[in-house]
Protein backbone atom coordinates (compact mmCIF):
# COMPACT_ATOMS: atom_id res chain seq x y z
CA UNK A 1 0.00 0.00 0.00
CA UNK A 2 1.65 3.59 -1.30
CA UNK A 3 0.10 5.41 1.62
CA UNK A 4 -0.84 8.50 -0.22
CA UNK A 5 2.19 9.35 -1.83
CA UNK A 6 1.98 10.99 -5.11
CA UNK A 7 4.97 10.10 -7.92
CA UNK A 8 3.13 11.75 -10.92
CA UNK A 9 3.74 14.91 -10.16
CA UNK A 10 5.29 17.66 -8.30
CA UNK A 11 7.05 17.36 -4.99
CA UNK A 12 7.49 13.79 -3.95
CA UNK A 13 6.19 14.19 -0.25
CA UNK A 14 3.27 12.37 1.63
CA UNK A 15 0.26 14.59 0.74
CA UNK A 16 -2.44 15.53 2.09
CA UNK A 17 -5.31 15.40 -1.23
CA UNK A 18 -5.53 18.74 -2.91
CA UNK A 19 -8.89 19.90 -2.39
CA UNK A 20 -8.36 19.21 1.36
CA UNK A 21 -5.28 21.38 1.31
CA UNK A 22 -7.18 24.15 -1.24
CA UNK A 23 -10.02 23.96 1.66
CA UNK A 24 -8.00 24.23 4.65
CA UNK A 25 -5.76 27.39 2.74
CA UNK A 26 -8.89 28.55 2.22
CA UNK A 27 -10.40 28.45 5.70
CA UNK A 28 -6.89 29.70 7.58
CA UNK A 29 -6.57 32.57 5.25
CA UNK A 30 -10.05 33.72 6.07
CA UNK A 31 -9.65 33.13 9.67
CA UNK A 32 -6.39 35.06 9.76
CA UNK A 33 -7.58 38.85 10.00
CA UNK A 34 -10.53 37.53 12.40
CA UNK A 35 -7.48 36.49 14.51
CA UNK A 36 -5.26 39.22 14.65
CA UNK A 37 -8.00 41.72 15.56
CA UNK A 38 -9.22 39.69 18.17
CA UNK A 39 -5.93 39.95 19.63
CA UNK A 40 -5.23 43.54 19.00
CA UNK A 41 -7.78 44.28 21.38
CA UNK A 42 -7.97 41.05 23.83
CA UNK A 43 -6.86 42.27 27.77
CA UNK A 44 -7.01 39.25 29.25
CA UNK A 45 -3.61 36.96 29.46
CA UNK A 46 -5.26 33.27 29.00
CA UNK A 47 -7.16 34.64 26.51
CA UNK A 48 -4.28 36.32 24.76
CA UNK A 49 -2.11 33.27 24.98
CA UNK A 50 -4.69 31.15 23.14
CA UNK A 51 -5.16 33.40 20.35
CA UNK A 52 -1.08 33.80 19.98
CA UNK A 53 -1.34 29.94 20.11
CA UNK A 54 -3.85 29.45 17.42
CA UNK A 55 -2.33 32.33 15.49
CA UNK A 56 1.15 30.69 15.41
CA UNK A 57 -0.19 27.10 14.49
CA UNK A 58 -2.80 28.45 11.76
CA UNK A 59 0.21 30.35 10.19
CA UNK A 60 2.74 27.51 10.57
CA UNK A 61 0.01 25.11 8.67
CA UNK A 62 -0.88 27.88 5.89
CA UNK A 63 2.99 27.96 5.15
CA UNK A 64 3.48 23.98 4.99
CA UNK A 65 0.36 23.93 3.11
CA UNK A 66 1.53 26.49 0.50
CA UNK A 67 5.02 24.91 0.09
CA UNK A 68 3.12 21.40 -0.68
CA UNK A 69 0.84 23.20 -3.85
CA UNK A 70 3.49 24.89 -4.92
CA UNK A 71 3.07 28.61 -4.49
CA UNK A 72 5.60 31.32 -4.73
CA UNK A 73 8.11 30.53 -1.90
CA UNK A 74 7.88 34.57 -0.91
CA UNK A 75 4.38 33.86 -0.11
CA UNK A 76 5.69 30.12 2.17
CA UNK A 77 8.18 32.16 3.77
CA UNK A 78 6.05 34.84 4.67
CA UNK A 79 3.55 32.70 6.51
CA UNK A 80 6.05 30.50 8.26
CA UNK A 81 8.22 34.05 9.09
CA UNK A 82 4.90 34.79 10.74
CA UNK A 83 4.90 31.56 12.82
CA UNK A 84 7.49 32.05 14.11
CA UNK A 85 7.31 35.57 15.54
CA UNK A 86 3.83 34.35 17.45
CA UNK A 87 5.36 31.72 18.92
CA UNK A 88 7.98 33.44 20.42
CA UNK A 89 5.33 35.94 21.52
CA UNK A 90 3.62 33.12 22.90
CA UNK A 91 6.55 31.12 24.83
CA UNK A 92 7.50 34.42 26.33
CA UNK A 93 4.35 35.73 27.73
CA UNK A 94 3.42 32.45 29.48
CA UNK A 95 2.96 32.92 33.30
CA UNK A 96 3.61 31.06 36.04
CA UNK A 97 3.02 27.27 35.50
CA UNK A 98 -0.30 26.47 37.18
CA UNK A 99 -2.48 22.70 37.91
CA UNK A 100 -3.33 21.48 35.16
CA UNK A 101 -1.40 23.67 32.81
CA UNK A 102 0.31 21.36 29.41
CA UNK A 103 3.56 23.29 27.50
CA UNK A 104 5.23 20.90 25.10
CA UNK A 105 8.83 20.92 24.57
CA UNK A 106 8.07 19.56 20.90
CA UNK A 107 6.03 22.94 20.49
CA UNK A 108 9.09 24.69 21.66
CA UNK A 109 10.93 22.66 19.43
CA UNK A 110 9.79 23.45 16.50
CA UNK A 111 9.75 27.64 17.67
CA UNK A 112 13.46 27.29 17.20
CA UNK A 113 13.78 25.59 14.10
CA UNK A 114 11.20 28.43 12.60
CA UNK A 115 13.03 30.90 13.91
CA UNK A 116 15.98 30.31 12.88
CA UNK A 117 14.76 29.33 9.01
CA UNK A 118 12.24 32.36 8.99
CA UNK A 119 12.37 34.69 11.46
CA UNK A 120 14.47 37.96 12.03
CA UNK A 121 17.38 38.07 14.05
CA UNK A 122 16.03 39.90 17.27
CA UNK A 123 14.00 36.47 17.57
CA UNK A 124 16.85 34.15 18.05
CA UNK A 125 17.92 36.39 20.92
CA UNK A 126 14.67 36.86 22.33
CA UNK A 127 14.70 32.73 22.47
CA UNK A 128 17.58 32.73 25.12
CA UNK A 129 15.35 34.18 27.54
CA UNK A 130 12.50 31.87 27.48
CA UNK A 131 12.44 30.21 30.73
CA UNK A 132 12.46 25.92 30.75
CA UNK A 133 9.12 26.12 32.65
CA UNK A 134 7.90 28.16 29.62
CA UNK A 135 8.12 25.39 27.46
CA UNK A 136 8.63 22.15 29.51
CA UNK A 137 5.80 21.84 31.96
CA UNK A 138 4.96 19.47 33.82
CA UNK A 139 8.68 17.68 33.89
CA UNK A 140 8.12 14.58 32.45
CA UNK A 141 10.94 12.54 32.50
CA UNK A 142 10.33 11.10 28.97
CA UNK A 143 11.05 14.35 27.76
CA UNK A 144 13.80 15.55 29.76
CA UNK A 145 16.83 15.23 27.19
CA UNK A 146 15.01 16.96 24.86
CA UNK A 147 14.51 20.06 27.42
CA UNK A 148 17.81 19.36 28.17
CA UNK A 149 18.97 19.29 24.54
CA UNK A 150 16.90 22.59 23.45
CA UNK A 151 18.57 24.74 26.56
CA UNK A 152 21.67 24.45 25.00
CA UNK A 153 20.63 24.89 21.30
CA UNK A 154 18.73 28.36 22.22
CA UNK A 155 22.18 29.22 23.49
CA UNK A 156 23.90 28.86 20.94
CA UNK A 157 21.45 30.05 18.33
CA UNK A 158 20.64 33.14 20.24
CA UNK A 159 24.37 33.41 21.38
CA UNK A 160 26.72 31.33 19.36
CA UNK A 161 27.58 30.08 22.56
CA UNK A 162 28.01 25.98 22.92
CA UNK A 163 28.01 24.08 25.81
CA UNK A 164 30.68 21.53 24.77
CA UNK A 165 30.86 19.55 27.86
CA UNK A 166 26.38 19.69 28.49
CA UNK A 167 26.61 18.29 24.62
CA UNK A 168 28.79 15.33 24.98
CA UNK A 169 26.88 13.89 28.32
CA UNK A 170 23.70 14.45 25.84
CA UNK A 171 25.42 12.87 22.89
CA UNK A 172 26.67 9.83 25.51
CA UNK A 173 23.65 9.13 27.27
CA UNK A 174 21.72 9.34 23.19
CA UNK A 175 24.19 6.40 21.96
CA UNK A 176 23.23 4.62 24.87
CA UNK A 177 21.25 1.74 25.62
CA UNK A 178 18.97 4.23 27.55
CA UNK A 179 17.81 6.23 25.01
CA UNK A 180 14.36 6.15 23.78
CA UNK A 181 14.11 5.58 19.88
CA UNK A 182 12.91 9.16 19.51
CA UNK A 183 16.56 10.43 21.57
CA UNK A 184 18.56 8.35 19.03
CA UNK A 185 16.48 9.50 15.59
CA UNK A 186 15.92 12.83 16.23
CA UNK A 187 18.17 14.36 19.33
CA UNK A 188 21.41 12.64 18.54
CA UNK A 189 21.40 13.90 14.88
CA UNK A 190 20.74 17.60 16.23
CA UNK A 191 23.58 17.12 18.90
CA UNK A 192 26.15 15.98 15.88
CA UNK A 193 24.34 18.60 13.83
CA UNK A 194 25.32 21.82 15.91
CA UNK A 195 28.50 20.58 17.08
CA UNK A 196 29.53 20.43 13.05
CA UNK A 197 28.24 23.56 12.74
CA UNK A 198 30.36 25.25 15.44
CA UNK A 199 33.30 23.33 14.26
CA UNK A 200 32.32 23.78 10.83
CA UNK A 201 32.75 20.49 9.99
CA UNK A 202 30.84 20.39 6.41
CA UNK A 203 30.55 16.28 6.07
CA UNK A 204 29.55 15.95 9.80
CA UNK A 205 27.15 18.47 9.24
CA UNK A 206 25.69 16.97 6.13
CA UNK A 207 25.47 13.05 7.64
CA UNK A 208 23.07 14.62 10.76
CA UNK A 209 20.62 16.52 8.34
CA UNK A 210 20.70 13.24 6.02
CA UNK A 211 19.71 11.29 9.26
CA UNK A 212 17.33 13.54 10.22
CA UNK A 213 15.57 13.95 6.86
CA UNK A 214 15.46 10.09 6.70
CA UNK A 215 14.02 9.99 10.20
CA UNK A 216 11.19 12.90 9.44
CA UNK A 217 10.03 11.42 6.45
CA UNK A 218 9.47 7.81 8.10
CA UNK A 219 7.38 9.76 10.58
CA UNK A 220 5.59 11.62 7.39
CA UNK A 221 4.99 8.31 5.86
CA UNK A 222 3.59 6.22 8.47
CA UNK A 223 3.90 7.91 11.63
CA UNK A 224 2.69 10.42 13.38
CA UNK A 225 3.20 12.94 11.18
CA UNK A 226 1.31 10.82 8.28
CA UNK A 227 -0.93 13.31 5.84
CA UNK A 228 -0.47 16.03 8.51
CA UNK A 229 1.25 19.00 7.46
CA UNK A 230 3.72 18.67 9.97
CA UNK A 231 5.59 16.45 8.06
CA UNK A 232 5.85 18.66 4.61
CA UNK A 233 8.86 19.92 5.90
CA UNK A 234 11.96 19.02 7.99
CA UNK A 235 12.20 21.52 10.44
CA UNK A 236 14.94 20.08 12.71
CA UNK A 237 17.01 19.24 9.43
CA UNK A 238 16.25 22.61 7.43
CA UNK A 239 17.30 24.35 11.22
CA UNK A 240 20.96 23.24 10.80
CA UNK A 241 21.39 23.66 6.79
CA UNK A 242 20.34 27.58 8.06
CA UNK A 243 22.97 27.48 10.38
CA UNK A 244 25.57 26.03 8.08
CA UNK A 245 24.56 28.21 4.99
CA UNK A 246 25.22 31.45 7.23
CA UNK A 247 28.90 29.89 7.85
CA UNK A 248 29.83 29.59 4.17
CA UNK A 249 29.09 25.50 4.95
CA UNK A 250 27.69 23.64 1.94
CA UNK A 251 24.56 21.49 2.09
CA UNK A 252 24.84 18.53 -0.21
CA UNK A 253 21.39 16.89 1.48
CA UNK A 254 18.78 16.82 -1.36
CA UNK A 255 14.99 15.75 -0.38
CA UNK A 256 11.58 17.61 -1.16
CA UNK A 257 11.20 17.01 2.99
CA UNK A 258 14.32 19.42 3.05
CA UNK A 259 13.28 22.64 0.63
CA UNK A 260 16.60 24.89 0.54
CA UNK A 261 15.39 27.25 -1.92
CA UNK A 262 13.20 28.56 1.50
CA UNK A 263 16.83 29.23 2.82
CA UNK A 264 18.82 30.60 -0.22
CA UNK A 265 17.42 34.03 -0.52
CA UNK A 266 16.78 34.89 3.36
CA UNK A 267 19.88 34.99 5.73
CA UNK A 268 19.25 37.43 8.90
CA UNK A 269 20.59 40.92 7.86
CA UNK A 270 22.84 41.59 11.39
CA UNK A 271 24.25 37.72 10.59
CA UNK A 272 27.75 37.92 11.30
CA UNK A 273 28.20 35.66 8.62
CA UNK A 274 25.79 36.66 5.68
CA UNK A 275 25.15 34.18 2.86
CA UNK A 276 26.75 35.61 0.03
CA UNK A 277 23.87 35.37 -3.05
CA UNK A 278 25.95 34.22 -5.30
CA UNK A 279 27.29 30.86 -2.97
CA UNK A 280 28.11 28.31 -5.38
CA UNK A 281 25.53 25.52 -4.74
CA UNK A 282 22.44 24.21 -6.36
CA UNK A 283 19.78 24.07 -4.11
CA UNK A 284 17.05 22.96 -6.75
CA UNK A 285 15.17 20.53 -4.36
CA UNK A 286 12.83 18.56 -6.90
CA UNK A 287 14.33 15.19 -8.29
CA UNK A 288 13.73 13.83 -11.70
CA UNK A 289 9.85 12.06 -11.72
CA UNK A 290 11.64 8.83 -12.51
CA UNK A 291 13.85 8.47 -9.46
CA UNK A 292 12.54 6.73 -6.37
CA UNK A 293 13.40 6.91 -2.28
CA UNK A 294 14.96 3.46 -1.89
CA UNK A 295 14.23 3.85 1.72
CA UNK A 296 11.21 1.08 2.50
CA UNK A 297 9.40 -0.57 5.32
CA UNK A 298 8.14 -4.08 5.95
CA UNK A 299 5.22 -4.01 8.69
CA UNK A 300 5.41 -7.54 10.38
CA UNK A 301 2.66 -9.39 12.50
CA UNK A 302 4.35 -12.71 13.76
CA UNK A 303 4.23 -14.16 17.36
CA UNK A 304 7.77 -14.22 17.32
CA UNK A 305 9.28 -11.69 20.14
CA UNK A 306 11.69 -9.03 18.75
CA UNK A 307 14.91 -10.56 19.26
CA UNK A 308 14.17 -13.82 18.00
CA UNK A 309 12.00 -11.92 14.71
CA UNK A 310 15.47 -10.60 14.33
CA UNK A 311 18.04 -13.64 14.61
CA UNK A 312 15.76 -15.96 12.64
CA UNK A 313 14.96 -13.07 9.76
CA UNK A 314 19.44 -12.95 9.59
CA UNK A 315 19.39 -17.10 9.76
CA UNK A 316 17.16 -16.78 6.80
CA UNK A 317 19.41 -14.75 4.75
CA UNK A 318 22.39 -15.59 3.43
CA UNK A 319 25.91 -13.56 3.55
CA UNK A 320 24.11 -11.30 6.04
CA UNK A 321 26.15 -9.53 8.60
CA UNK A 322 26.52 -9.54 12.59
CA UNK A 323 23.53 -8.89 14.55
CA UNK A 324 23.87 -5.82 16.52
CA UNK A 325 22.38 -4.25 19.68
CA UNK A 326 19.43 -2.83 18.32
CA UNK A 327 18.17 -5.68 16.29
CA UNK A 328 19.52 -4.54 13.25
CA UNK A 329 22.05 -6.35 10.69
CA UNK A 330 23.71 -5.24 7.07
CA UNK A 331 22.81 -7.64 4.32
CA UNK A 332 23.25 -6.90 0.70
CA UNK A 333 24.39 -3.50 0.59
CA UNK A 334 21.67 -2.29 2.86
CA UNK A 335 20.79 -2.24 6.96
CA UNK A 336 17.66 -4.00 7.99
CA UNK A 337 16.51 -2.55 11.29
CA UNK A 338 13.75 -4.46 13.26
CA UNK A 339 11.78 -1.97 15.66
CA UNK A 340 8.60 -2.64 17.81
CA UNK A 341 5.45 -0.48 16.29
CA UNK A 342 4.34 1.49 18.71
CA UNK A 343 0.98 1.59 17.43
CA UNK A 344 0.71 -2.24 17.42
CA UNK A 345 -3.02 -3.52 18.11
CA UNK A 346 -4.02 -6.72 17.88
CA UNK A 347 -7.51 -5.91 17.29
CA UNK A 348 -7.03 -3.73 14.53
CA UNK A 349 -4.66 -6.00 12.58
CA UNK A 350 -7.61 -7.65 10.90
CA UNK A 351 -8.87 -4.32 8.77
CA UNK A 352 -8.40 -5.73 5.18
CA UNK A 353 -7.00 -1.55 4.14
CA UNK A 354 -4.86 -0.49 7.51
CA UNK A 355 -4.91 -3.57 9.30
CA UNK A 356 -0.99 -3.85 8.61
CA UNK A 357 -0.12 -0.24 9.61
CA UNK A 358 -1.16 -2.28 13.66
CA UNK A 359 0.99 -5.21 13.31
CA UNK A 360 3.76 -6.03 15.79
CA UNK A 361 6.98 -4.50 14.15
CA UNK A 362 7.95 -2.42 11.33
CA UNK A 363 11.56 -3.40 9.78
CA UNK A 364 13.22 -0.64 8.57
CA UNK A 365 15.60 -1.12 5.00
CA UNK A 366 17.98 1.68 3.83
CA UNK A 367 20.93 1.04 1.63
CA UNK A 368 24.60 2.10 3.37
CA UNK A 369 26.47 1.78 0.05
CA UNK A 370 26.72 4.07 -2.61
CA UNK A 371 24.54 1.73 -4.94
CA UNK A 372 21.26 3.53 -6.05
CA UNK A 373 19.84 0.92 -7.78
CA UNK A 374 15.47 0.79 -7.21
CA UNK A 375 16.13 -2.79 -9.15
CA UNK A 376 17.94 -3.71 -6.38
CA UNK A 377 15.83 -2.25 -3.64
CA UNK A 378 12.84 -4.04 -5.36
CA UNK A 379 14.38 -7.75 -5.46
CA UNK A 380 15.42 -7.39 -1.91
CA UNK A 381 11.97 -6.08 -0.39
CA UNK A 382 10.81 -8.94 -2.27
CA UNK A 383 12.95 -11.32 -0.86
CA UNK A 384 12.71 -10.11 2.71
CA UNK A 385 8.54 -10.36 2.50
CA UNK A 386 9.31 -14.20 1.20
CA UNK A 387 11.81 -14.48 4.17
CA UNK A 388 9.49 -13.34 6.90
CA UNK A 389 6.03 -15.21 5.61
CA UNK A 390 8.35 -18.46 5.77
CA UNK A 391 8.54 -17.63 9.42
CA UNK A 392 4.93 -17.85 9.80
CA UNK A 393 4.57 -14.24 9.95
CA UNK A 394 2.58 -11.58 7.81
CA UNK A 395 4.26 -9.27 5.78
CA UNK A 396 2.90 -5.82 4.04
CA UNK A 397 5.99 -4.04 1.92
CA UNK A 398 5.69 0.00 1.93
CA UNK A 399 7.85 1.89 -0.30
CA UNK A 400 8.15 4.33 -2.86
CA UNK A 401 8.74 2.11 -5.50
CA UNK A 402 5.66 -0.16 -5.02
CA UNK A 403 3.89 -0.01 -8.47
CA UNK A 404 7.70 -1.60 -9.26
CA UNK A 405 6.65 -4.73 -7.59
Amino acid sequence: MRLGIETDMGLKLNKISDKNAEEDLKKNLGCIPRLLAKLEISEDVWEKLGDLDTLAEVYFETGALLYQQEAQKEEIISHLRSAAEYYVRLHSIETGPEEGDNRLVGDFENTIDLVVCFGEKELRRELAGIERWQYNFPEFNEYRIRADYLAVEKRFVADGVLDEAELQRLEEYCSSDKASERERKFVLPKIKGVRAVARGDEAALNRAIADLVESHKWEAVLGKYFLRYEGFICLPGMMLAQLGLERKMAVTVRSDYLPLRLLYQRAPLESPNPIDMQFPVDYTTERPETSYELLFSIFVNTTLGLEELAASLKMALTASGELRWQSSFDWSGNCVEVWPNEDYDESLVSDPEEGFLYYRYTIWVYPIDDDESVDRQINIAKHLKTALESLGGGAVICADFEELL
